[in-house]
């Protein structure tokens, strides 16, 4: 299986940091340097990468 942020970036740091629930359903990864100033869960201005160093997580 392959993962990628929907909005990758080169200095994003995707995959810092990955967890996952004890059944193996649910995968959460953060991205450390992510810089897009979305907020909330699908946010809006997630390819606007005006906050640098913000960090975001994905959840699957």
């Amino acid at each position: 299986s392959f993962l990628k942020a929907p909005n990758t970036g080169s200095s994003d740091q995707f995959s810092v940091s990955i967890a996952m629930d004890e059944t193996g359903a649910t995968m959460v990864v953060g991205a450390a340097k992510e810089s897009s100033n979305a907020t909330g869960v699908t946010g809006t201005g997630q390819t606007n990468n005006g906050t640098s160093g913000a960090g975001a997580v994905y959840v699957y």
